[in-house]
């Protein structure tokens, strides 16, 4: 029988370390705060992260399609 634990990741994650402007980094940390933690909970910038470039990603692949379709 299988040990309860983590869910296995098929997409294993790598770390990047990224420097941002630190007025946007606090915009950030006070958007994602839990109230009772007094700081954001465990992975909820990695989330953002990922959802934003994921979004960016799908919106280049458009971008590209429409620009091929437009040249011929």
């Amino acid at each position: 029988m299988a040990k309860p634990g983590r869910k296995f990741l098929t997409d294993r994650p790598i770390r990047w370390e990224i420097a941002i402007p630190t007025s946007l980094a606090t915009q950030v940390e006070l958007l994602l705060s839990d109230p009772l933690l007094g700081k954001p909970k465990y992975g909820t910038r990695s989330a953002l992260m990922t959802k934003l470039i994921r979004d960016w990603l799908v919106k280049q692949k458009k971008e590209v399609k429409t620009n091929d379709n437009a040249q011929t």
